[in-house]
């Protein structure tokens, strides 16, 4: 319940839905995705890695990270080290023939690696620099399975283009500059691509360098797509937290599939195309039939550390969290509502500024006085911290604070489609139960210029 929950950093899912890769603060580690048992750490970085990808056979997995930091593991063949970009990698790729990967930085540079001899002996190609970029920042690769060493490209500026390996003059655009920041591209077969942006789009492409549609229906940035074995099918994951199908011959939608509470920052099919998988911030994985319904399997893929409580039993405000199931609430940030018991006890305990910044509450259950479900609970948590902790000053102004955004806000859109549009109304309500540890407040005026303050959150109330 008040883990210190890491923040993840990337996921990528084997083709054959059996593994699952997620990198955090602590490394890159292994999970088995049938049994929901942690497998390893993998060696090749020396810190968390910035992207992930499979092969198509979940034979290698291609790692970028920080300052130039590169490395595919292979099954069963260790870990061979690249040369990277000399900045963070942010985007990584590994085509089906084993032969070539890629990786990008977050200045632009793009380099494609080659495998110097045949397919089973370790990854240790040379990087080849592909000249006269002007997209700006690469944000997500992909490589078509039929052609080796073709690769598509999605960049921040919002363009999208194929580049060939070992031909650095061979570029061909499909998406200008100017349109939304691209997240995640993917090709299926026979050369099909899609690349879904910040807006909420997903362009697919059929044959040739025209769009045959664009797929909407995400509310905010689409963060992953994957094409069916066959290329009938297509699946968008988006920072919305739904998983979405459609055909792609007509791009009609086919399901919406829920049950992920954070991002969702991966999706994958299975090899059969049957099944769909997402992952999301917090490292759930959740897995569907492509007919929808709820999800059929649902595996936590994460390394929490408990918080050490302070000694003299369960605190009030613990009870409150107690109250709760926070695998099911929904929060503001990538994560879902995990985290949130966790980081309201760093608040409990702050005694600096910045450690009582908010670090997990500011702008995950509110953002901007935008409201997420886990700001009822929080609403509760906050009036029994005030009324029973030896709070510092810094940690109580920012409850009060915290307090005063949940009973003046509104619910957040992603919020008020799933019909919760009355989350403000509830905080007060919750609000009210604690009138007399507000009214004390005032009265003490602990903080200078507090009172009026108070008196704020007390005219939200009437």
């Amino acid at each position: 319940m008040f883990d210190q929950v890491s923040s993840v950093r990337a996921i990528a899912v084997s083709p054959d839905l059996g593994w699952v890769v997620v990198s955090e603060r602590s490394g890159v580690h292994l999970w088995d995705l049938r049994t929901g048992s942690h497998l390893a750490e993998l060696p090749g970085l020396s810190g968390p890695a910035h992207s992930l990808a499979f092969s198509a056979e979940s034979a290698d997995l291609v790692m970028g990270g920080a300052e130039g930091e590169a490395a595919v593991w292979s099954v069963g063949g260790g870990c061979s080290h690249l040369e990277g970009p000399p900045a963070a990698t942010w985007a990584v790729a590994i085509d089906s023939t084993r032969k070539y990967a890629a990786g990008a930085g977050d200045r632009g540079e793009l380099v494609i690696w080659t495998r110097r001899s045949g397919r089973h002996e370790a990854f240790a190609g040379e990087s080849v620099h592909i000249p006269g970029w002007n997209f700006g920042t690469v944000r997500a690769l992909a490589f078509d399975e039929a052609r080796p060493g073709r690769l598509l490209v999605g960049f921040h500026s919002g363009a999208v283009a194929w580049v060939q390996a070992g031909d650095a003059g061979a570029l061909e655009l499909l998406r200008p500059v100017g349109s939304g920041p691209v997240r995640a591209v993917a090709v299926g077969p026979s050369g099909r691509a899609v690349a879904g942006d910040n807006l909420g789009i997903a362009r697919l492409w059929l044959d040739g360098a025209s769009p045959s549609s664009d797929l909407s229906g995400h509310l905010g940035p689409i963060t992953a797509v994957d094409f069916s074995r066959t290329g009938e099918l297509v699946v968008t994951g988006g920072a919305d937290r739904t998983v979405r199908l459609w055909h792609a011959a007509s791009g009609r939608p086919v399901a919406v599939l829920r049950g992920l509470n954070g991002e969702v920052m991966a999706v994958r099919f299975s090899a059969d195309g049957t099944e769909v998988a997402g992952c999301d911030g917090d490292a759930v994985v959740a897995v569907w039939s492509v007919g929808g319904g709820q999800p059929r399997r649902r595996i936590p893929c994460r390394r929490a550390s408990p918080m050490p409580m302070p000694d003299g039993g369960i605190r009030p405000w613990q009870v409150e969290a107690l109250r709760h199931d926070w695998e099911s609430i929904r929060c503001g940030c990538r994560r879902g509502a995990r985290h949130v018991p966790g980081s309201f006890a760093e608040l409990v305990r702050a005694q600096t500024e910045e450690e009582a910044s908010g670090r997990g509450l500011v702008n995950d259950v509110e953002i901007q006085g935008m409201l997420f479900e886990a700001a009822v609970p929080v609403t509760s948590m906050i009036l029994a911290a005030l009324a029973e902790e030896p709070l510092s000053l810094r940690a109580r102004q920012r409850m009060l604070d915290l307090l005063l955004a949940c009973v003046d806000g509104e619910s957040h859109h992603s919020e008020a489609l799933e019909g919760r549009t009355h989350l403000a109304e509830t905080c007060r309500e919750r609000a009210r139960t604690g009138m007399s540890v507000l009214h004390r407040e005032m009265r003490d005026e602990r903080i200078p210029g507090s009172a009026a303050f108070v008196r704020e959150i007390l005219d939200c109330l009437d």
